[in-house]
């Protein structure tokens, strides 16, 4: 399987690295992180696939090293596709890059990174796979790569680190869309931030306090069971 999913991901890396060697690619991706927003709209008479395609390729960088502003990525796709579309675009090819880089990291790079990451602290990601990823997909202040490559490294079942993804990408890139549209203004952003922060903070807590709950009352009944034989 591990052999299957390394030969899988070099099919589906390699044509996205060569895209990004093409000129008339290069053309349209310096355009994009420009920032220029009429260089960018007037994109829109290029080729719709590779216009989609650079935009996966960005967002699959973004996952990787965070080094490019996310808001910047989806004002580009707001800007080529209209708002509804720009969100739900930004938001699916977000879940790709997350799904690339969290394969990238568990199949190719494990081990490299296992070495950075405390044993303790791996071991928390484990016991809350689904509620780490969630949390650092609506915490502002979270890169989208630390996240993947955490879950990446860890024991997370895909599946959780999938849902997590899709609901908190969701949510967070609504948000981050309002304020490129000018719907949110700008003096309202770091508040959101802290709103999202706060929101995550609270969903943890009361996750952890019910786990604690649900522990301790089986730790309980064991303990009856164990008396009363």
């Amino acid at each position: 399987m591990t052999k299957r999913m390394k030969i899988i991901l070099f099919i589906l890396v390699i044509p996205m690295l060569l895209l990004g060697f093409n000129t008339e690619t290069s053309e349209i991706i310096t355009i994009m992180l420009s920032g220029d927003s009429h260089a960018v709209s007037a994109l829109s008479k290029s080729s719709l696939l590779l216009i989609l395609l650079c935009t996966l390729l960005l967002m699959t960088i973004q996952n990787l090293f965070t080094i490019i502003p996310l808001i910047l990525l989806i004002s580009v796709n707001i800007s080529l596709f209209g708002f509804a579309g720009g969100y739900l675009w930004s938001w699916i090819v977000s879940i790709a890059g997350a799904v690339v880089s969290f394969f990238l990291t568990r199949f190719w790079f494990q081990d490299f990174f296992g070495k950075f990451v405390d044993d303790r602290l791996e071991q928390k990601i484990d016991d809350n796979g689904f509620w780490f990823v969630f949390i650092g997909r609506v915490m502002p202040f979270m890169p989208t790569s630390v996240v993947n490559i955490a879950a990446g490294i860890s024991s997370v079942r895909f599946m959780k680190f999938f849902l997590a993804t899709v609901i908190g990408n969701l949510i967070y890139f609504f948000f981050l869309s309002a304020i490129s549209l000018g719907i949110l203004s700008i003096p309202w952003e770091n508040g959101i931030y802290l709103a999202l922060a706060a929101c995550g903070l609270i969903i943890y807590l009361i996750i952890k306090r019910k786990r604690k709950k649900t522990l301790t009352l089986e730790s309980s009944s064991s303990e009856y069971q164990t008396e009363e034989f």
